[in-house]
């Protein structure tokens, strides 16, 4: 699914649903139904992380067109029915699709002594989802009373899930997001909320963003400044190879490295393919076979515009990346530092332009 973060300690990977076999854009049309085969009026059809987005009509069709190559997933969200995820959409101009009513499951739930009042794990789960700083402390999620929120303390995690979709005013960049999320972590290494005990955290979603009709000037500068040294802005640079002091400097370790020694980029099938090259510098490693054991991992530290230090772990050697900055391994790529902490409040959506 899309919209997923992955922190492990201060390492983050945005996940957005992809597919790789795209070859050029197209228009795709479709039928929506419900499970009695009638139509899915005013379901919500949409590229994951993108404000590319449509409705079906009276009838439960739809026709949706991103204008320029994306890889992203297909997502058609329908009140009380499992959201459906199609990750090749470009497979095939015409879709038929059959929703799946949304069961009402029950957890079941251990009494103990003194449990975490619901404000307190509400409080927690906002700061690890929207973020603490500004960007963060401006979004509203509409709809709070939707989240059912739980602490496991078997495992110390505070768990969340929603039946209905979030819905995320974000004042500080100017969008309405619509986030259907699919599942939500934090976990500690005690059993508490405190944010310097937290051991790792995920949340996993689809979304679409809808942009302010009255965006003003503070609006399209903040998008700019949250663009600037984020994870978007460095994929598509490392699809074109720029870099530079006002950009991205790549390190190895403490020294600068020069990126055509870590990346070979070529054009395939309307993508950038990305591979990583082995480390010339790197002590070469035998198992007791004699043959060289190559690494399953390399990583980068990053500085961005001469002060803004991030970290980039591949765990990957190759992936794709479209012409909106998505890439086809986001759950092998992963970011510290700056880019690490950033969170829903600084998200932009995939086909944000400058």
């Amino acid at each position: 699914m899309s919209l997923k973060y992955l922190l492990q300690h201060t390492a983050s990977v945005v996940l957005f649903t992809l597919t790789t076999t795209i070859l050029h854009a197209q228009e795709i049309t479709g039928f929506v139904a419900d499970d009695k085969g009638e139509p899915a009026i005013g379901a919500t059809v949409y590229f994951d992380g993108t404000t590319i987005g449509t409705t079906t009509n009276a009838s439960g069709y739809f026709s949706i067109n991103p204008k320029a190559t994306i890889n992203s997933a297909l997502v058609v969200s329908y009140m009380g029915y499992e959201t459906v995820v199609i990750s090749n959409p470009f497979e095939t101009k015409v879709h038929s699709i059959t929703l799946t009513p949304k069961p009402l499951s029950i957890r079941e739930v251990t009494i103990v002594s003194d449990p975490f009042t619901h404000e307190e794990m509400l409080k927690a789960f906002k700061r690890e989802f929207l973020g603490t700083n500004w960007a963060g402390k401006r979004c509203n999620i509409l709809n709070e009373e939707d989240i059912e929120l739980f602490y496991d303390y078997g495992t110390n995690r505070l768990e969340a899930r929603s039946l209905k979709p979030l819905l995320i005013d974000n004042r500080f960049l100017g969008y309405m997001v619509n986030f259907d999320l699919v599942d939500f972590y934090i976990k500690f290494n005690k059993r508490t909320l405190k944010k310097e005990f937290m051991h790792s955290s995920l949340f996993l979603g689809t979304s679409l963003f809808t942009k302010y009709q009255a965006m003003n000037r503070r609006h399209a500068r903040r998008r700019d400044d949250s663009y600037k040294g984020s994870q978007l802005n460095f994929f598509r640079d490392l699809s074109q190879m720029k870099w530079g002091k006002e950009g991205f400097i790549l390190f190895s370790g403490s020294y600068p490295t020069l990126p055509s020694r870590a990346f070979e980029v070529k054009d395939t099938l309307g993508l950038k393919m990305v591979t990583l090259l082995p480390n010339p510098d790197a002590p070469k490693i035998r198992g007791v076979d004699g043959k060289e054991i190559i690494p399953s991992a390399r990583t980068f530290n990053l500085l961005y515009n001469n002060k803004h230090q991030s970290m980039v772990k591949f765990s990957t050697t190759k992936f794709f990346i479209d012409s909106h900055g998505n890439n086809s391994h986001p759950h092998q790529i992963s970011f510290g530092g700056d880019m690490g902490k950033r969170r829903f409040g600084n998200l932009l959506p995939l086909d944000y332009n400058k």
